[in-house]
Order: structure tokens, then C-alpha cells, then sequence
């Protein structure tokens, strides 16, 4: 799994003669200072290097491209805060991490995640007579009809899993209901993110692209513990409405050192975290356990790993989702 323990970031100046597009040396005419991260799954040191390392591209890809509107970022490893490293008979088997919107992720070596997407549910329009003397009752019947679609849709995708596993010996998939739609945890044999094989079975479900890609560029797979916190906002507004700056994803663990904008950043950071953290496990689930299709999982490392799953998403409980 791509996900390291060490993070630096760095700042370095590059003067005008450094810069080789001449609109971007016109834009700074003084040079140029560029903030980079680094990270190593070895030491700090290394992912300093690694930091000046993509300090230096940022400065070369930007005066190939022109006026630095394309700049270079990693497609490889993201930047999150490590809440907790698992591991298993010695082996390290998942990482639960903070995503950029602060939601808990669990990142997992072998241990299959598969969210399929559920279709937008299409209700008519309310025309202007409705809409001045007819409201409440045309928004009852759309309610009625988007319910009746999204059980039709979910009726569709369990009787497609039903085939899929009958046509696949052996397979078998945990069920949960999402706010989107529907999530798969694999219970038959641990997969491997680099293997076509795997590739395969998501793309049979209709997984997202961008989530395979990541898959394959982190070497894991991933599922959101806790909720979004625009979804809470209807039943919690008043106490998540100071939302932290979400492109700082930054924490203590990942500074050595930190500038007084960065410690008010921080300060935000941690205080809207503990208030979300505080709050979503009494009032929102992030999935509800539908069924087991197939059987059920038989490594133990993996049943853990379901069972931490199962408890920080509330699966067994009957909240709203989010």
C-alpha cells in the first residue's frame, strides 16, 4: 500500500535564470518560491529530498508548458493523515486515514471494496399552477415515485449480484446500502489491486474509473468510514457550519515545522474535527448492512477488518445515511 508515514514540505527559491518560459519569467521578475511535499515510507530525510526533488519539476514542467498553468502533482500518493496503521500476524493489512473533506477512509492490502453508483431518480418538474396551488401533494407523489425507482434500481443490482456469483464459483460479496447506492465488500480470497483479474470484477459492477485508477496507483482499495459533512448539515447545521479551509491537509504529524498561519490552520482544523467526530456517530450512518450473497468471509484477518468496518460506518444501525 501507497500510503507513507513520513511527509515534509519544503520551500525553495529559484531565481529568474532558473525559469525558462519567458511569460512566467515576466510574471517573476525577482525568481520564484516554490512549496513542495515529499514523503518516504523510510525517513524524514528522504521525503525531504524527495520534496526539493519535486520542487526542481515544478519549476521545469511549468517553463515547458508555458506560464506555469500546468503544473506538476502527483497522480501516485495522496496526502492524508494517518489515524491508524493495522496490522495483522506481523503484516501490515490497512491504514485508516483522514481524507481531504475529513471523512475517516479505511485503505486495505487485499480486502475488496466495490461501490456501484446509483442512477439519478428522475421526478417531473413542478409546473407553476403546482407550484402555487398544488405543492404538497405533487412533492408527496415525486417522493412516492423516487422511492419506487430506487427500489427497483436496488431489486435490479441484487438480482444482478445473485447472477454474477452464480456464473463466478466461489464469489461471494457482503451488501450495504449507501446514501449513492450500494457498496460491495468481497468475501471469498483476497484480491490484489495490480491484478486484471480484479480489475475485471469492478468493472463488471461498474465501478468508477477514477477509483480503479487509484486502486491501481496506491495499490489498495479504499472505503469512507464516516459520513460526508454536507450530508449532515440538514440535522446538524448550526454546529458544522464554520467548514475548515478544505485544500489545507496538513497535520501535526506531517510538520516539523509550521509558520503562524499554519498554527491557526491547525487550530481550526482540529477543533472542526473533534466537533465532527463528536457528533456523526449518534446521528448518521455511512452504509447499512443489506445481506450476505455467497459465503461468508473466511480469513480472519479479514473478518477484522469488516467488523472495524461494520462499527465505525453504524452498518447495523437504523440512521439516516450520509
Amino acid at each position: 500500500m501507497d500510503i507513507p508515514p513520513y511527509w515534509m514540505r519544503v520551500a525553495q527559491d529559484f531565481p529568474m535564470s532558473e525559469i525558462g518560459d519567458e511569460h512566467l519569467r515576466a510574471d517573476c521578475p525577482d525568481g520564484i518560491t516554490i512549496q513542495a511535499w515529499g514523503w518516504s515510507h523510510v525517513s524524514l530525510a528522504e521525503a525531504e529530498d524527495r520534496a526539493y526533488d519535486r520542487a526542481r519539476k515544478i519549476v521545469q514542467t511549468a517553463s515547458r508548458q508555458g506560464g506555469g498553468k500546468a503544473l506538476y502533482y502527483p497522480t501516485r500518493t495522496i496526502r492524508e493523515q494517518t489515524l491508524q496503521r493495522i496490522r495483522w500476524d506481523g503484516e501490515e493489512i490497512a491504514v485508516i486515514t483522514r481524507n481531504r473533506y475529513f471523512a475517516q477512509v479505511l485503505n486495505t492490502r487485499s480486502l475488496m471494496f466495490v461501490d456501484i453508483d446509483a442512477p439519478e431518480m428522475e421526478t417531473p418538474d413542478l409546473t407553476m399552477f403546482e407550484w402555487l396551488f398544488n405543492r404538497a401533494q405533487r412533492r408527496k407523489e415525486n417522493a412516492e415515485k423516487r422511492q419506487a425507482q430506487e427500489t427497483a434500481w436496488l431489486d435490479a443490482q441484487r438480482d444482478y449480484i445473485r447472477m454474477f456469483i452464480a456464473h463466478t464459483p466461489g464469489a461471494g460479496f457482503r451488501v450495504y446500502r449507501t446514501f449513492g447506492g450500494l457498496r460491495l465488500i468481497a468475501t471469498d480470497r483476497a484480491y490484489d489491486p495490480l491484478d486484471e483479474a480484479t480489475h475485471r470484477v469492478l468493472d463488471a459492477f461498474g465501478a468508477d474509473p477514477l477509483y480503479q485508477r487509484l486502486v491501481r496507483n496506491q495499490t489498495c482499495f479504499r472505503a469512507r468510514l464516516t459520513p460526508k459533512h454536507w450530508r449532515m448539515l440538514h440535522d446538524l447545521g448550526r454546529q458544522l457550519r464554520h467548514t475548515p479551509e478544505l485544500h489545507f491537509r496538513a497535520t501535526r504529524d506531517m510538520l516539523t515545522n509550521w509558520s503562524d498561519l499554519d498554527a491557526k490552520r491547525l487550530e481550526t482544523f482540529d477543533d472542526w474535527v473533534a466537533v465532527y467526530e463528536r457528533l456523526h456517530p449518534d446521528h448518521h450512518a455511512t452504509c447499512r448492512y443489506i445481506e450476505t450473497v455467497g459465503p461468508e468471509c473466511a480469513s480472519a484477518a479479514h473478518r477484522d477488518l469488516i467488523s472495524r468496518h461494520d462499527q465505525l460506518t453504524n452498518a447495523y444501525r437504523d440512521l439516516p445515511l450520509a
